[in-house]
């Protein structure tokens, strides 16, 4: 099955409730802590609602894309890449983040699966979605360049990462430069597993954002629970 490609207004018709409400509370967030305001839908549209059709999508990603994830668990067999593209978002149609989940290879998994891979990019959203269960990174920002291309404007949010064994969200230090304006906000880190002592550092090298050279982000909103 393909992705499915929606008119744009006909779609902001039938999901009108959804865009412009308010995002729902992150699981485990306190009340007193702000809610996400809603992300306009912009650009073309992708629908998807299998494994097959979201790698499709993500790898085959024109410039403006807005790839629109349905409710659902997704089991990955490795991690997705997205390269070289410019504005280009990638959320959970409903905007209930608890209810899209891309689930990795495993905590338990040596060879350090990842779930999402982004470089060479410009202008990228990352949007309510749930990662969880992998060994090594939720989200990676690779630095190297791709094409010529270095990362810049890369935003994450209102997104939620349970059992990430390493880093929920990497940026890598190689390739020199910066990465020039981004930023992480309303997102929910949260580990309900205990690592074992055979892991890296006896265990002791979980933490929920390690980044490197970046300039002008905002990092704001944010709750941790429980990495451990």
């Amino acid at each position: 099955m393909t992705a499915t490609v929606v008119n744009m207004p006909l779609l902001l018709t039938l999901l009108a409730g959804v865009a412009f409400a308010a995002a729902p509370a992150l699981a485990g967030r306190p009340n007193w802590m702000p809610s996400a305001p809603p992300l306009p839908i912009e650009g073309r549209v992708v629908e998807v609602r299998t494994v097959r059709q979201l790698r499709d999508a993500v790898t085959g990603a024109r410039n403006g894309d807005t790839i629109m994830i349905a409710d659902g668990v997704y089991r990955l067999d490795g991690f997705l890449e997205l390269a070289g593209r410019t504005g280009v978002t990638i959320r959970g149609a409903s905007g209930d983040t608890a209810k899209v989940e891309l689930r990795g290879i495993g905590w338990d998994d040596t060879d350090r699966d990842d779930i999402l891979r982004i470089q060479g990019c410009a202008k990228a959203t990352v949007a309510y979605l749930t990662f969880a269960e992998c060994h090594a990174y939720g989200i990676k920002l690779e630095q190297l360049p791709y094409q010529g291309r270095q990362l810049a404007g890369i935003d994450i949010y209102a997104c939620n990462f349970r059992n990430i064994g390493t880093r929920a969200i990497k940026g890598t230090g190689g390739g020199g430069g910066v990465v020039n304006g981004g930023s992480i906000r309303y997102c929910n880190f949260e580990n309900t597993n205990i690592p074992p002592k055979t892991w890296l550092f006896d265990g002791d090298y979980i933490t929920a954002i390690d980044l490197m050279r970046l300039k002008d982000w905002v990092i704001a909103d944010n709750y941790t629970d429980s990495l451990m």
